[in-house]
């Protein structure tokens, strides 16, 4: 967060009323490299109820894109709060996505409220939706616009009427969840439902156990704790698509394939001896995160598969065909398997020698 403060914070005693009083504006304000306008934040004290009312606004482009009114209860440890969102930017959530989704962008309108005891809040929304959103997905690198309904709780967030598209028009609904327990332990139960939409986007990379662009009609998945996910892909193949399976890089025993990392935030304060707070810069640290996919594609002709059996001297086979092809991938294991007849040439030192069919079976390649 960065921007240009201009007022005043006030620490208040004794310790049976302490507490901090705020009448504060931050000018050209920041958050996540996203522009937030100026922003307004307030707090008093209630000498008759002791309470805090609490009071938090932004202007940008003459628009107020949240506003924040709440009551705090020291002495009952209480919150009573309401947020009106109107066209927020997505894009200040990035940070704490960003290594499941690497773009996020949009906008969020709706209100939400929090009340109850603050280690217990009830968490409830009306008529919060997604509008205007692009999300692209880190490991198949599809991106997605969607807009439509959903609705948060001190559960999770429950995607109730959300429709996505991609970039050539494919269509789908996303559902399931994104579950936790009052914002921590977060957990990934979501799912797309898929009408030849882009399914992967997979560019050749050094290592790479596959690589290629296929669209689908079927499910596509998201499970699992943050630090643990698998993606499975369940689809008929749709519309001119690749797949290319590097049979060297595939081969390899014992390779890593921890595909994601997941930073954790951890904010360091210090004391100095005249209790004034000094807040630091974040410190992240990077922890290795088990990312597996299963791929289960019934594959048609209009999908061009790429057997590459050394690629840099011209040695590979490709073709089209008919059959079903189950690739996993992550926590360090690669397989592929499946039933499927490839009618192929195969190429030689970049030169045309043979060709015929080649069937893919449970264990073997024939």
């Amino acid at each position: 967060i960065r921007g240009a403060a201009d007022g005043d914070i006030q620490l208040t005693s004794p310790m049976k009323s302490k507490g901090i009083l705020i009448d504060m504006a931050v000018d050209s304000t920041y958050l996540a490299g996203e522009p937030l306008g100026k922003l307004y934040m307030a707090s008093t004290w209630n000498e008759i109820s002791e309470t805090f009312n609490i009071s938090a606004k932004n202007e940008l482009s003459g628009k107020n894109n949240i506003n924040l009114v709440a009551v705090l209860s020291p002495k009952f440890r209480t919150l009573d709060a309401k947020a009106v969102l109107d066209q927020f930017n997505v894009s200040h959530a990035q940070p704490f996505v960003n290594d499941v989704f690497s773009s996020l962008s949009g906008h969020i309108s709706g209100e939400v409220e929090a009340r109850g005891p603050l280690e217990d809040l009830a968490i409830i929304s009306s008529g919060t939706r997604l509008e205007d959103a692009e999300v692209t997905v880190a490991y198949t690198h599809v991106p997605y616009r969607a807009e439509g309904g959903f609705h948060i709780s001190d559960k999770g967030i429950f995607f109730d009427d959300i429709t996505i598209r991609d970039r050539y028009n494919g269509s789908g609904k996303l559902t399931g969840s994104i579950n936790y327990d009052h914002f921590r332990n977060l957990r990934f139960d979501t799912g797309i439902i898929a009408d030849q939409i882009e399914a992967i986007d997979l560019r050749e990379r050094s290592g790479e156990e596959f690589y290629g662009n296929i669209f689908g009609t079927g499910k596509i998945s998201i499970k699992g704790p943050a630090n643990s996910i698998l993606m499975e892909i369940d689809a008929t193949t749709a519309k001119n698509g690749s797949l290319h399976i590097p049979m060297t890089n595939s081969m390899y025993a014992g390779k890593s394939t921890n595909l994601l990392k997941f930073k954790e935030i951890e904010i360091i304060e210090e004391i100095d001896p005249y209790e004034v707070f000094v807040r630091q810069t974040a410190k992240k640290e990077e922890e290795e995160s088990n990312f597996a996919m299963k791929l289960r594609v019934k594959a048609q002709p209009d999908v061009e598969a790429f057997i590459e059996i050394d690629k840099t001297s011209g040695n590979v086979l490709s073709g089209r065909g008919n059959g079903i092809i189950d690739i996993e991938t992550g926590n360090d294991n690669f397989s592929i398997n499946g039933d499927y007849t490839l009618t192929t040439t195969w190429t030689v030192d970049d030169e045309t020698k043979a060709s015929g069919q080649i069937l893919l079976g449970d264990d073997n390649v024939d």
